[in-house]
């Protein structure tokens, strides 16, 4: 996994820590998986999903988590609750 860059420690337990490291992986890949299953680009699903294509980008790769609202429309869009797609199960579809 790498280095955590967008997510700031601030006095936060270790071990809470690091499963935000662990939420944060697992929704960049699951966005990605989504997009990818869709056969869709970052600027096309970023329209899709009423953000821009930099935003997408960011949350695909770690960056930036989404915002409650892009979550919601991406929950709305792909079936997901918002407990699925935070969730730390790795399968999207076992959420």
């Amino acid at each position: 996994m790498r280095a955590a860059q967008s997510v700031p420690r601030r006095n936060v337990p270790r071990e809470t820590f690091d499963k935000i490291l662990r939420v944060t992986h697992i929704i960049e890949m699951r966005i990605k998986e989504y997009r990818k299953q869709q056969k869709l680009t970052q600027v096309q699903m970023a329209e899709r999903w009423q953000t821009d294509a930099g935003n997408l980008s960011r949350v695909e790769r770690g960056v930036q988590r989404p915002s409650i609202e892009l979550a919601e429309r991406i929950a709305a869009d792909t079936g997901l609750t918002l407990d699925e797609i935070f969730s730390e199960s790795r399968d999207l579809h076992a959420a």
